[in-house]
């Protein structure tokens, strides 16, 4: 992130025992069963909420 000199970065670590799944994995972000846990976090992020 070093390359994006205009911007502060925000980096969050989430394991996968925060948001109840046994594990994520590299594309697990992307699967159906994290629609109310990552991909809501990251919805609302983007939308200022």
């Amino acid at each position: 992130m070093s390359g994006f000199t205009a911007i502060k970065p925000e980096v969050l670590d989430v394991k996968p025992s925060d948001v109840g799944a046994r594990a994520i994995g590299h594309f697990g972000f992307f699967r159906p069963e994290h629609r109310d846990t990552l991909w809501r976090g990251v919805a609302e992020w983007v939308q200022g909420e």
